[in-house]
């Protein structure tokens, strides 16, 4: 019996300190994790905040071979802001929109968009149907580039598309 508890008592007290260095090296491991997650906190906040004044300020920022350098402003002047780009239509039900373009800001419009008789609108294009219907509807979308342009499509091609003439309560009556 004697013996049996002596083998008890050893698996117990193996047992115990496997536990207890088990625990220590999580904790140090813990304590290391956060030791390592500070100091890349602290590395990558501090080349942030390079970055960042370097952009918006005009600083001097470089490639990452350090080959090619260039002072760059990424914000406006304040005393030289103005409205860039201006978004209007007129009408109440089928309607005719303007977009107005200061590519410069400079406070004179380089380019001038107008789309007339637009009956829905949709997040990357517009729908023109017979006027104050939706019956008889075409359905374009907006190309990019120089200009802003409209592409005939299909509906299947165009995304969140709504009724805004007065077919359906003339939606684009402003307020």
């Amino acid at each position: 019996m004697e013996q049996e508890d002596r083998r008890k008592y050893e698996k117990i007290s193996f047992l115990a300190l496997v536990a207890y260095n088990f625990l220590q090296a999580t904790n140090d491991a813990a304590v290391e994790g956060n030791n390592f997650g500070s100091q890349l906190s602290n590395y990558f906040k501090s080349n942030t905040d390079t970055a960042i004044n370097s952009l918006t300020n005009g600083g001097e920022i470089r490639t990452v071979d350090g080959k090619q350098k260039a002072n760059v402003q990424m914000t406006c002047d304040e005393s030289k802001s103005g409205e860039f780009l201006n978004i209007d239509y007129t009408g109440t039900s089928d309607i005719n929109i303007k977009i107005k373009f200061d590519k410069n800001v400079d406070g004179k419009i380089d380019k001038i968009w107008s789309f007339d008789n637009i009956s829905g609108i949709c997040t990357d294009g517009v729908v023109k149907c017979d006027r104050n219907t939706w019956n008889n509807c075409e359905y374009f979308k907006y190309s990019y580039g120089d200009n802003i342009n409209l592409i005939k499509t299909t509906i299947d091609n165009l995304n969140g598309c709504y009724c805004i003439n007065s077919s359906c309560g003339s939606m684009a009556v402003k307020k």
